[in-house]
């Protein structure tokens, strides 16, 4: 008896919020909760260095924390960040954040990519 076993390509999607500690923080349990749903798909979070250590704890989790203020600062630094995530094989992308600089990532990247943007909106209340 044989099998044909074929390898079969983990999802990986692109999490976008670079902005606003209170929010970042929000995405945590949000996020843990949608990986034990999904324990198969890889995340990696965009978002600021410093908020890094929010996102250790969680697996199948990295970020990738953006140069805002070098390389990736300005319109042809987006192009060079939206280079740079294209390389990460991502599938989808949950954009978070959904302001003027994710809109241009969108634009940067490859046609299918687009396709697969999802803006999530989250809304709080008092």
């Amino acid at each position: 008896m044989t099998y044909n076993i074929m390898a079969v390509k983990q999802k990986h999607i692109l999490v976008i919020r670079l902005s606003a500690m209170g929010d970042v923080a929000m995405s945590v349990p949000v996020l843990r909760a949608f990986l034990q749903q999904h324990p198969n798909i890889k995340l990696t979070v965009l978002t600021r260095a410093f908020f890094k250590p929010f996102f250790r704890d969680l697996k199948n989790v990295t970020v990738f924390s953006p140069d805002l203020t070098g390389k990736h600062k300005g319109f042809f630094g987006l192009y060079r960040l939206s280079r740079a995530l294209k390389n990460l094989g991502i599938d989808k992308v949950a954009d978070l954040h959904n302001v003027l600089r994710t809109k241009i990532l969108k634009f940067f990247s490859s046609e299918e990519l687009s396709s697969n943007w999802i803006k999530v909106e989250v809304k709080r209340k008092l």
